[in-house]
């Protein structure tokens, strides 16, 4: 499934939130089927809620368990849309606070090859492969303008006189990879659901002119990982969003803050199930290992990405070679694309792909087919994998995402 960008895709959203504001965003927006939805609703704040993992698949499947999801689905509307690809956090977050698509903001995926440091790096948490905290990378003078350098939608709404206010986890919500996106925003780090509740309402009832508030939710997508999508660990989780937003969020707000907030809920990607024991690992193939780059240094570029999304950096003598053996040996698991065949497909977004993306992009790529699993063990990282779901690829269940639409108003009892 290849993402819909310009209409109906992940990406659309935030530059949907600038026009919403009257803001020009000079980039596609949501297909005037949904526009029309939203601006039959008379609102005067933008509330985006990202639960992280929570796919469209899950979405309908689930969704009328609880009252919050219910009623969204009830009283509001609910459109399908697509992730962006790489159908992963890190591209998907950097697609919402940039408004541009992968190919164009740089930063595809979790594990990055970073030329600039000579290895391959974790983004978001700013760190080595092999590092132990969060900004480790910040710590040791890297600027981290590395993960993204340009514009973010906060600082056009802010231009425009609307201000931002983002809503992330405690532990990395003044992190270098938030300071780089999240400019123009003012940033409330939360522990929990509890505090999170509490100043969401105190905020919403202060504002008095117009407002976007962006509230991210993580704790589903890592239990997704952990213990397989559909597990009671996260029917649970979904339980709990439903009773923080139903019962404590909305019994907390006046019927006019209510009016005045148009609620936006939607996830990054879905997730499927994977089983660790089956995963497939290519640096066994002594064909693949010789074929690797060899950085300016002569470091061996080790396969980036993820296990739903395997970036091989390959000599270009050895590309055609390793893509002829890998299709070979990973026959009925994965398609094998060069990264040239996906960017003509339109996988990676709009425009031109940067110089920066294309650095971080390799020259061939392993999509594995649903619940397959493709990785190379590092040498000095031995540890696998034991998550239960996964997600990255382009199987409908990763690509689809849920849009749901209702004022604040219409979700009251």
């Amino acid at each position: 499934m290849l993402p819909a960008y310009g209409g109906y895709n992940f990406a659309d959203i935030p530059n949907t939130v600038l026009s919403l504001f009257g803001a020009d965003p000079g980039r596609p927006v949501l297909d005037a089927e949904i526009l029309a939805t939203i601006s039959s609703r008379k609102f005067k704040h933008v509330l985006v809620l990202l639960i992280d993992g929570f796919g469209f698949a899950d979405f309908i499947a689930r969704a009328p368990r609880y009252p919050f999801f219910r009623k969204i689905c009830e009283r509001g509307d609910v459109f399908s849309l697509t992730s962006v690809f790489p159908s992963t956090t890190s591209a998907a977050l950097t697609t919402f606070f940039s408004g541009l698509t992968p190919q164009e903001h740089g930063l595809p995926e979790w594990n990055v090859y970073l030329k600039e440091v000579d290895e391959t790096i974790q983004t978001l948490p700013f760190k080595r492969m092999s590092g132990k905290y969060v900004d480790e990378l910040l710590d040791a003078g890297l600027n981290p303008s590395l993960l993204y350098d340009g514009p973010t939608i906060f600082e056009k709404l802010k231009a425009h006189g609307i201000p931002s206010l983002v809503f992330n986890q405690r532990s990395y919500a003044y992190s270098g990879y938030s300071s780089v996106t999240r400019r123009g925003a003012a940033a409330m780090g939360f522990q929990n659901g509890s505090d999170l509740m509490v100043h969401l309402a105190r905020r919403l009832q202060a504002a008095a002119a117009p407002q976007f508030f962006y509230v991210y939710w993580d704790a589903f997508d890592n239990l997704e990982h952990t213990y397989a999508p559909g597990s009671a660990e996260t029917e649970f989780e979904l339980e709990s969003i439903s009773h923080m937003f139903n019962e404590q969020l909305l019994a907390r707000l006046g019927g006019k803050v209510a009016e005045d907030t148009l609620l936006l809920i939607t996830a990054d990607h879905g997730h499927v199930p994977v089983l660790p024991e089956q995963l497939t690992l290519l640096s066994k193939f002594p064909e693949v290992a010789s074929a690797l780059m060899q950085s300016p240094a002569g470091r061996t570029i080790f396969p980036t990405g993820g296990i739903r999304d395997l970036i091989l950096h390959l000599r270009p003598e050895k590309l055609a070679a390793t893509q002829q053996f890998l299709e070979e040996k990973l026959r009925g698991k994965a398609d094998v694309w060069t990264t040239q065949h996906a960017i003509e497909r339109g996988v990676f977004g709009l425009n031109a792909p940067t110089p920066r993306f294309l650095e971080r992009a390799g020259n061939l790529w392993v999509l594995p087919y649903e619940n397959q699993t493709v990785w190379f063990e590092y040498p000095d990282k031995k540890d696998k994998t034991h998550f239960r779901g996964h997600h990255g690829g382009l199987s409908p269940t990763e690509v689809f995402i849920p849009l749901g639409v209702a004022t604040l108003a219409e979700l009251l009892d």
